[in-house]
């Protein structure tokens, strides 16, 4: 039990119920769990914030926040679109793998 704090930092959650099918889940590690999940929190508040405004005026602090979310929200696809981006090898003729150049003139 001293060692609970330690493992659990280190582990993966688990979670187990009763399958008739295999999933596909977009994480393999603790790493990429936490960044999935953070990004889904990140989507579920902006989702609420889009019903609230539906059905009511949102306060200028809920505002503001939903802004702020909306701008963490693009930051972080931009993120996972230039990682994508600079993760892809190109095969040449020769057989050897290349890096994709950015051409000149273009906005980052």
């Amino acid at each position: 039990m001293h060692l609970k704090d330690e493992v659990e930092a280190k582990l993966m959650p688990l979670f187990i119920r009763n399958i008739d099918s295999l999933y596909e889940y977009p994480y393999q590690n603790k790493e990429e769990y936490e960044r999935w999940k953070a990004h889904q929190d990140l989507l579920n508040k902006i989702n609420y914030y889009a019903k609230e405004a539906k059905l009511r005026t949102l306060t200028d602090e809920e505002i503001e926040e939903r802004q702020e979310l909306r701008h963490k929200y693009v930051k972080s696809i931009r993120g996972a679109i230039q990682n994508n981006l600079e993760n892809i090898r190109v095969e040449d003729e020769d057989g050897n793998f290349q890096e994709l150049n950015r051409k000149e003139g273009n906005v980052q």
